[in-house]
């Protein structure tokens, strides 16, 4: 499992990133050379430098921080048993030989193997294959695998550095250097200036030092030089920068990187995962419509299947009645199924998206899951014998900040997907 800080770039990278550039280092050794003649006022164009460099970091450092906190909070809890007991630990506490309980939905993030029960597992992030992987008693498992269906208790064999997944990743990077051609074209001009300015700058420094001496033919070379660098188009780049991430802070976006808002000018749409991001992450149930009599039956279902997933939390939470129908039989959801059902007595009874449920679709009740769903809802329907019994529809609320934050880009005619 990796940790935070693979999220971002470190400090140390930032700090090199940001301090050993041509720019710097071209008007550090001009501050030199200015330095050895005893003429400090004559330093001051490294406030410039100086500025300009502390607004990257600043930039920069509070973005990380703020990712870092975010992957913090984000952090899955582990479902640990010790001493009998199920405790929620960091996944830095876990150590070798821990006995983990593993839910539907959980993320996996240490190898080992199951010692008891089993589940469907999704190997995709390792593997490439699709389809979920069935895993029984002795089965291993791998670090960043997921578990689709069922439930089982698994025995930690390695951790932290010494997994699977880490073994993958170690050598890549999340983060990256977003392309700007603004900081491309800045580049090119303080290079070709420093080819330009390096012969110009010795020819003019031994001009100077034969007609004069050692401080005034210095002075006067540095001060046409650093004439010649474009230090002010540098320093108001960084600060038209910052003063847009300054704004784009106060409708709550994030800016990782100053130069991310160039991208910005040429963007008209912007595409965002809703789960999570614009949304709170928890589904509620908002309208039930029964074309036949449920009661009781939906109640008996949630209490029989195992699943733990957020649509079966909130079904469960929902149907709280109960008819105490005796289980035959029962299939736990799987993101493969995209259902779940429970035979009971007087037949199978099946939950989760028609499309999948149906054995022939009908166009009328696919139109009236459309109904629903263009109201942004999440539709699933009851079904016994192919015929449907209700339609049960969640929605998951939009963050309180989400609104403002989307107008904020509605305004600057973006199209939003």
């Amino acid at each position: 499992m990796q940790n935070s800080s693979n999220l971002s770039k470190s400090y140390k990278e930032i700090i090199k990133q940001h301090v050993f550039t041509l720019f710097n280092g071209i008007n550090v050794i001009l501050a030199i050379f200015v330095f050895f003649t005893g003429s400090y006022r004559n330093m001051l164009f490294m406030i410039t430098v100086i500025l300009n460099m502390l607004i990257g970091l600043f930039q920069e450092i509070r973005s990380k921080r703020m990712l870092d906190k975010l992957s913090l909070l984000n952090q899955p809890k582990i479902h640990v048993l010790r001493n009998d007991i199920e405790l929620e630990l960091n996944v830095e506490e876990v150590k070798v030989n821990d006995i983990l309980i593993l839910y539907p939905g959980d993320e996996i993030s240490f190898d080992g193997h199951i010692v008891s029960g089993s589940i469907e597992c999704d190997e995709s992030m390792l593997t490439g294959e699709s389809d979920a992987v069935y895993k029984q008693e002795n089965s291993s498992l791998l670090s960043g695998s997921f578990v689709v269906s069922g439930k089982c208790l698994m025995k930690v064999d390695k951790v932290g550095q010494d997994t699977y997944a880490y073994s993958i990743l170690k050598h890549a990077k999340r983060f990256k250097r977003y392309p700007s051609q603004l900081r491309d074209s800045i580049d090119t001009i303080i290079k070709w200036c420093t080819y330009i300015l390096i012969p110009l700058g010795c020819a003019l420094f031994i001009k100077q030092f034969i007609k004069t001496n050692y401080t005034t033919a210095t002075l006067n070379t540095v001060a046409a030089v650093v004439g010649m660098i474009p230090e002010g188009l540098v320093f108001l780049t960084s600060v038209a920068l910052a003063i847009s991430s300054f704004k784009l802070g106060k409708q709550s976006v994030l800016v990782q990187e100053l130069y991310c808002i160039e991208t910005l000018a040429r963007t008209d749409t912007l595409c965002l995962d809703k789960t999570g991001t614009l949304t709170q992450g928890k589904l509620s149930v908002c309208h039930v419509e029964e074309i036949k009599n449920i009661d009781g039956i939906l109640g008996d279902m949630m209490q029989t299947l195992p699943d733990e997933n957020a649509t079966a939390l909130a079904l469960r939470s929902h149907f709280k009645t109960r008819n105490h129908n005796k289980v035959v039989s029962f299939l736990p959801f799987s993101s493969q199924r995209k259902y779940s059902s429970v035979t009971f007595e007087d037949g199978e009874y099946k939950l989760g998206a028609y499309s999948y449920i149906a054995k022939e679709i009908d166009s009328k009740v696919e139109e009236h899951i459309e109904e629903y769903t263009s109201q942004a809802m999440r539709v699933i329907v009851l079904m016994k014998d192919d015929v449907v019994l209700a339609y049960i529809c969640l929605r998951d609320e939009l963050r309180d900040d989400a609104k403002d934050t989307l107008n904020f880009f509605k305004n600057k005619a973006w199209t939003l997907s």
